[in-house]
């Protein structure tokens, strides 16, 4: 009474795993080689913690084509999920060969490593590097393990792909990992208005994303004075649909920062700066886009392993001193009214310390 089509639309929108489980099962028991009924399986087996027969069912869509790079992916989540973790590198090799260095399965691979780590994950790293090294995402995720050259940014294909990768689930995921950079930006702004008297601002929201700030600043901005800039078209697809800004702009944050078109009463920035290692280009095109007396409210993450004022982590994401950024406001004439250590997001369960800074040209 319903076709494959509608159990796989349920099965990749997330919906419904126990249904796509068993009206493909039933498929399968008329077919048992049906490959879209195995995936189905597979995909729903995986959601409901089914592994043994997950991996049954990728195995078999392999028995039929050895060149399925799809099922060597999910045999790679599969075997990770069971910490085999020699097996999930070996299949998440697999399939980046296999799609002869596709950006999906480049990203998979690079944070399987970074999730399983351990000495096999590093062997696999320098192979990964020396094999792909020009492409920007193992570059870039690749020296975040193993360190071999030094990165000051991250690759802007890599941000502005991933993310567009990322948008659909965005919001949810971020909601899963605790993330709280947004509600401690506005508990700030909130403070400030309050102290300070000040009336509603025109707020620039630099990596505004898919809006998750935007919905919290639109009640203190001005008419028509809530603007957005991030380098993904599709998180601002997501933007614009929860109508919160008067514009949202696509553009990298070095380039808007460096020659706007615009000055603004605020600046906030959520968890962006966190893709940035050298902030000496941010911090002055932040000078740049206030107006005299105009603030800052944004989130760095703190560096807990080493005396570096900036440092790649594993995780492909920039750690910062609190030092380091007192000097470079410091030197681009801010006054650092207030600095706060706070929880921002966990990764895993483990939680990612970092500051919330507010301070005023």
């Amino acid at each position: 009474a319903i076709s494959l089509q509608e159990i796989s639309y349920k099965c990749e929108c997330g919906e419904k795993y126990k249904d796509s489980f068993s009206l493909s099962q039933q498929v399968l028991e008329i077919d048992s080689y049906h490959k879209t009924a195995l995936n189905i399986f597979g995909n729903s087996c995986i959601e409901l913690d089914k592994y043994d027969e997950a991996k049954a069912a990728f195995l078999k869509l392999l028995e039929q084509d050895s060149y399925d790079v799809w099922s060597y992916n999910s045999l790679s989540k599969i075997y990770q999920k069971t910490n085999d973790n020699k097996r999930a590198i070996e299949c998440g090799w697999k399939a980046v060969e296999l799609s002869q260095g596709s950006f999906e399965h480049h990203l998979n691979f690079g944070y399987l490593l970074y999730e399983v780590g351990g000495n096999k994950a590093l062997e696999y790293a320098e192979k990964w590097l020396k094999k792909y090294g020009d492409n920007n995402i193992v570059k870039h995720i690749g020296n975040a393990l193993v360190h071999k050259e030094k990165i000051t940014k991250a690759n802007l294909e890599y941000v502005s792909k991933m993310f567009d990768v990322f948008a659909d689930d965005f919001d949810n995921v971020l909601t899963s990992l605790e993330y709280n950079a947004p509600q401690l930006i506005l508990k700030e702004l909130e403070q400030i208005r309050k102290d300070e008297k000040i009336s509603k601002l025109s707020i620039l929201d630099v990596g505004c994303g898919t809006g998750m700030c935007g919905e919290l600043l639109k009640k203190h901005s001005k008419f028509h004075g809530l603007y957005g800039v991030d380098i993904s078209a599709e998180m601002l697809k997501k933007a614009k649909l929860k109508k919160c800004y008067y514009k949202l702009v696509q553009d990298d944050l070095e380039c808007y920062l460096s020659n706007p078109k615009k000055q603004f009463d605020m600046i906030v920035s959520s968890d962006v700066l966190t893709y940035f290692g050298d902030l000496e280009t941010i911090i002055s095109g932040f000078a740049k886009t206030l107006k005299n007396s105009g603030r800052i409210i944004f989130t760095i993450s703190k560096n807990t392993i080493n005396n570096n004022e900036y440092f790649l982590h594993s995780s492909g994401r920039f750690v910062h001193s609190i030092e380091y950024i007192k000097k470079l406001l410091k030197d681009n004439v801010f006054s650092i009214k207030n600095i706060s250590e706070n929880i921002l997001r966990k990764e895993g369960d483990i939680p990612v310390m970092g500051y919330v800074v507010y301070a005023k040209k």
